[in-house]
């Protein structure tokens, strides 16, 4: 099963003032996700080009308790310093090999 994945910061101004502790939970949220792309369980992932980003991620997962739990074990959710959303989808059509 594929999930689509929100990440909002939990203040606007975010991508501006970002503190040195924020910084390194998005490093280590970069991180935790090229780990997860590797095993096959993050699909893709970005965020949108704006003052006020928001992250998108599909992954694939057997259930949504799976996909929960991917998500919180991700740094900046850990930390408070991301919300998540996580919602079921089916991939239509891709270019890519989805699994």
């Amino acid at each position: 099963m594929e999930f689509l994945v929100l990440l909002r910061p939990t203040r606007p101004d975010f991508v501006q003032s970002m503190t040195e502790e924020e910084t390194r939970a998005v490093g280590q949220h970069l991180e935790h996700l090229k780990a997860a792309a590797a095993a096959g369980k993050v699909l893709v992932a970005g965020r949108s080009m704006t003052d006020n980003p928001v992250g998108v991620e599909i992954i694939e997962a057997d259930s949504e308790e799976e996909a929960r739990k991917l998500v919180e074990q991700d740094p900046a959710v850990k930390e408070g310093i991301m919300r998540p959303e996580i919602l079921p989808f089916r991939v239509a059509v891709s270019a890519l090999k989805v699994r």
